[in-house]
């Protein structure tokens, strides 16, 4: 499979993260990153699965590490600044 036949297949990725993320800005980046990906690992594509199918698990996983990642930095960031005492108590 050529590199020009996958991009054909942006449009399918871009809405699949776009209905994960409902974001259009978030769903391009994954849209793109997975192109990215799927165009630098070809050679790993053995045609024994749909492309689509392919595609969409690498979109996916990228959508789940993203998320793994993002959770991680909210809870570095809400443990880094320590909570004041606002004098109220109950």
């Amino acid at each position: 499979m050529e590199d020009e036949e996958l991009v054909a297949y942006y449009h399918d990725i871009y809405v699949y993260a776009y209905s994960l993320l409902k974001s259009p800005h978030e769903a391009e980046d994954i849209a793109q990153e997975t192109m990215l990906k799927a165009i630098s690992n070809i050679s790993s594509f053995d045609g024994r699965k749909d492309i689509h199918a392919w595609l969409f698990t690498i979109a996916r996983n990228i959508f789940y590490n993203k998320k793994r990642k993002d959770k991680r930095i909210i809870l570095e960031d809400f443990s880094a600044s320590p909570i004041q005492d606002s004098g109220i108590h109950f």
